[in-house]
């Protein structure tokens, strides 16, 4: 139990904290919808500040205080997030969305715009996109064709006037006589994409779409030295990114991450943190 009622402190009472991180959305109500666990938190804390109203007494030629009042309290809370290949995730550093696209590669297209006429420059990447704009990934050379935009066009030859990777759909053009004659010509280059039934659904993170991302916020705190657990429920908190993004490092990159605690709408809720010592039970 966490209520110490023997009058005498215990080492066991000592934290060193370990613990995992959950967060949940919210529903209109308040309360919130399912859990997330986050993955490794290597660092969180709770902050809570004062801020205290004093007076003094002017009956005497030394003022003295005679009252202190504590008009307002607000508590924050910091964490480090490390699973951030996942953009579950990392959506909370860049306040946006995640969400699942489909691959333009699998419906193909006809007549997107490659280079823009006058713009063609050799020995340069350029990325394939639809005629939308939508990029392009994870594509097979063979289904692309790429042609000048000339009254009669021209055909380039993969491998030759251009290469593919196919990871990030970016074309490298090649410095070739082909290349030349249109850059001569002003002229600029569109792409035909034949259907693809392999072409996988692509993930996008969109970063900055969101003004605040306000969430529940559930610790399972667990010492190192004892095991001892406890529950930490911060019913409303307005998180967002605070500090570097490394991408590139020789360390597991980190998404340091700041929250602010507020007062949440549901009634249910008595104070803006809750702390649980669940005891053992008997059978």
């Amino acid at each position: 139990m966490s209520i110490n009622s023997t009058g005498t402190p215990s080492s066991d009472e000592y934290l060193i904290g370990r613990g995992i991180l959950y967060l949940a959305e919210l529903n209109a109500d308040g309360t919130p919808k399912s859990y997330k666990d986050v993955g490794n938190v290597p660092a969180m804390s709770l902050a809570v500040d004062s801020e205290t109203f004093e007076h003094f007494s002017s009956r005497a030629g030394l003022k003295v205080l005679d009252m202190s009042a504590v008009i307002q309290q607000t508590a924050n809370m910091s964490f480090t997030l490390e699973n951030i290949q996942d953009f579950g995730n990392l959506k909370y550093f860049f306040s946006g969305d995640a969400q699942t696209y489909t691959n333009p590669a699998a419906a193909g297209f006809t007549t997107a715009t490659l280079a823009a006429v006058g713009t063609i420059l050799a020995n340069s990447y350029y990325a394939l996109v639809d005629g939308s704009g939508n990029p392009v990934f994870q594509l097979n050379p063979a289904n692309l064709t790429v042609e000048t935009t000339n009254a009669t066009p021209v055909a380039l030859t993969l491998d030759v006037d251009y290469t593919v990777d196919i990871f990030t759909g970016q074309i490298f053009l090649n410095d070739t006589a082909i290349v030349q004659t249109a850059i001569s010509n002003s002229e600029g280059l569109t792409t035909d994409y034949t259907a693809d039934a392999q072409a996988a659904p692509v993930d996008v993170l969109n970063a900055q779409t969101q003004t605040a991302i306000t969430v529940a916020a559930r610790f399972i705190s667990e010492d190192a030295n004892t095991g001892v657990k406890k529950i930490y429920d911060m019913h409303k908190v307005t998180i967002s990114a605070d500090g570097d993004y490394s991408l590139i490092s020789d360390e597991v990159t980190q998404a340091p991450m700041a929250g602010a605690v507020e007062q949440s709408s549901y009634a249910g809720y008595d104070g803006t943190i809750d702390i649980y010592a669940p005891g053992e039970r008997t059978a």
